[in-house]
C-alpha cells in the first residue's frame, strides 16, 4: 500500500455534512472526493479560473455552476449534432487541437487558438450576412458555422 499523510481542514458543519452526503452519493469517501476535487481544481490554468469566475459574477451564479452548465451545454451540442449529422464535426474538436509535437493545448494558447479561428468565421459570417441583406439574396453556410453562431447566442445573458 502506499505511503500516505492525513491532512486536516477546518470547515463549518454545513460544509462537513455536504462533503460526507456529497462523497456516499458519489460512492467514495470524503478523502477520494476531496483529492479528485483537488486536482481537477488545479489542472485548470490561472487565466481560465479568474475568467470563469468574472463571467460567472456577471450571470450571477457560482463558478462551479457556470462551469457545469458550459460542459453541459457543449455534451448537448455534441450529442444534438452527431444526432443530426451523423459526425462530431470538425468544431466539436477544436478544444482538443495539439501541436506539432502531438502537445494538447491548454491554457491561453488554446485560447489564442480558438479566438483566432472564432474571429475569423464569425467576421466572416457578418460579413455574408450583411452582403445578402444588402443585396436581399441567401448566401450558403455551412453546418459548422450554423451550429457556432446559434451556441454563441443561446449562451449570452439575458438582461
Amino acid at each position: 500500500m502506499k505511503n500516505t499523510n492525513r491532512l486536516t481542514i477546518r470547515i463549518d458543519d454545513d460544509r462537513k455534512y455536504w462533503l460526507k452526503a456529497t462523497a456516499k452519493a458519489r460512492g467514495m469517501g470524503v478523502s477520494k472526493l476531496m483529492t479528485t476535487a483537488a486536482a481537477f481544481y488545479l489542472a485548470l490554468e490561472p487565466e481560465f479560473i479568474e475568467a470563469v469566475e468574472k463571467q460567472a459574477e456577471e450571470v450571477g451564479i457560482m463558478p462551479g455552476d457556470y462551469l457545469s452548465g458550459l460542459v453541459t451545454n457543449q455534451l448537448a451540442m455534441h450529442a444534438a449534432f452527431r444526432l443530426t449529422f451523423g459526425t462530431a464535426g470538425k468544431a466539436m474538436l477544436r478544444p482538443f487541437t495539439r501541436d506539432a509535437d502531438g502537445k494538447l493545448l491548454r491554457g491561453r494558447e488554446l485560447m489564442e487558438h480558438l479566438l483566432g479561428i472564432y474571429l475569423n468565421l464569425y467576421s466572416d459570417f457578418k460579413e455574408k450576412t450583411e452582403k445578402a441583406e444588402m443585396n436581399q439574396k441567401a448566401f450558403r453556410v455551412s453546418a459548422e458555422a450554423v451550429q457556432n453562431v446559434v451556441a454563441q447566442k443561446e449562451m449570452r445573458p439575458s438582461v
